[in-house]
């Protein structure tokens, strides 16, 4: 399903004592998630006007589906090894140092995108924006974490979630603006050219406003010392930790899994299903005003009801959501699949992050979120290849199967994922 698909060295010197947490430090960790919030906005508002035409432009540079696909599953394989750095680099260099370089160079990438002469190249830009962002993700998540109190983590989340969706809202029809003066193929090159913008600014602030919330640990000596500690950092999850956090990371990965078959989402609306590119983009604006609307409340209620109990009632929405989606052949009836998605995203989302958090403790948090991660990247390497095989040979396909993994992590999040008996500061 659409779960919205989702870095400058450190000025802390020490890690804040209980008294700090209680006093100053609370307006601190406040302060960054403003930070995170205001600079994600940007962040989102470049992938929200790219997003609907990705696929359609690498489709009128000549990219055909399974090549599309295919494509999918080698930028996974660079996503996969940037996420394993980055989870390392999160509680060893510093959470801010990585979140700072990492947007420098998705904006970098929204720039090879932009210039890009040929669909391949493009291609080589777009898994460039995955790298980076995933580099990156593990810090930001690490940081948010870090930000707010243990009982409070959800509506933090929903917070970093929500206000950047009160501007991505407009992305899409900004992005169709474009799109019809300019053409397709030139349009979508100034929303990239415009995203390297926003990226570029979006590391100027987090370079300047955001705090650090980890000590910097002693680097090993040399490039090839710190590429090989890094994987094992990452992968090196605490013990403490594995037994309560495999049921959790099992119903991630197939949830990943699910995630991948809707990468031809924009190819059905258009090519099947007979939305025009201008509704398109006007119906993926949903997926950013509906978090905007119900973000917060709903991140209020995953605190209220607990987490495994909100990624149920997400998958209650998903499920029957998608079943329907495959049979939508106008517009209203995109719209409330896609408001169900975007229902179910908004309760998912916080959730599984908050009990990430409250499984891990904060010195091995960043390497608990780039564990996972890295297992959801692993599972979306062939099955994007699959759904790009599985659209060739019928559209609907990739999405009936998602229904059907969907029915099934249902009874996995239901059966074997605990509610955590407390939550970790």
């Amino acid at each position: 399903m659409m779960v919205t698909r989702a870095l400058i060295p450190m000025w802390c010197n020490a890690m804040p004592t209980s008294r700090d947490r209680r006093t100053g430090h609370l307006s601190g960790l406040k302060g960054n998630v403003i930070v995170l919030g205001a600079t994600a906005s940007l962040t989102y508002f470049a992938e929200s006007m790219a997003y609907p035409y990705e696929l359609l432009y690498l489709q009128a540079l000549g990219a055909p589906a399974l090549a599309i696909g295919l494509l999918g599953s080698l930028a996974s394989s660079l996503v996969l090894v940037s996420r394993l750095l980055g989870a390392y680099a999160a509680d060893s260099r510093g959470r801010k140092e990585v979140a700072v370089l990492a947007t420098f160079g998705v904006a970098l990438s929204y720039s090879v995108i932009a210039a890009a002469p040929c669909w391949w190249l493009a291609a080589v830009g777009v898994a460039l924006v995955g790298a980076f962002s995933s580099l990156s993700l593990p810090a930001l998540q690490a940081l948010t974490a870090d930000s707010a109190a243990s009982g409070r983590r959800g509506l933090a989340y929903a917070l970093v979630d929500t206000l950047p969706a009160a501007l991505s809202v407009f992305a899409p029809i900004s992005a169709a603006l474009l799109v019809e003066r300019s053409g397709l193929v030139q349009g979508v090159r100034l929303v990239y050219a415009l995203g390297a913008l926003l990226a570029l600014s979006a590391g100027l602030v987090r370079a300047l406003w955001l705090e650090e919330t980890l000590v910097r640990a002693p680097e090993p000596p040399s490039l090839s010392a710190r590429l090989v500690s890094s994987v094992k950092g990452a992968i090196a999850t605490p013990k403490g930790v594995q037994a309560p956090l495999l049921p959790l990371a099992v119903a991630l990965v197939v949830n990943s899994f699910e995630e991948s078959m809707f990468r031809f989402m924009p190819l059905y609306v258009v090519g099947v299903a007979g939305i025009g590119e201008t509704e398109w983009a006007l119906l993926s604006s949903i997926f950013f005003a509906v978090p905007l609307v119900a973000g917060i409340p709903l991140g209020l209620l995953v605190d209220s009801i607990g987490r495994r109990r909100s990624m149920l009632l997400a998958y209650a929405l998903w499920v029957p959501a998608t079943i329907y989606f495959v049979q939508c052949r106008s517009t209203l009836e995109m719209a409330l699949a896609f408001t169900a998605f975007s229902l179910g995203a908004s309760l998912f989302n916080p959730a599984y992050q908050a009990m990430l958090a409250d499984l891990a403790p904060r010195e091995a948090r960043g390497r608990v979120m780039g564990a996972v991660g890295a297992l959801r990247l692993l599972a979306s390497i062939p099955a994007s290849a699959l759904a790009g095989l599985l659209y060739s040979e019928g559209p609907a396909y990739p999405f009936l199967l998602a229904a059907i993994l969907g029915a099934a992590n249902t009874a996995v999040v239901a059966l074997l994922v605990e509610e955590p008996s407390t939550h970790r500061e």
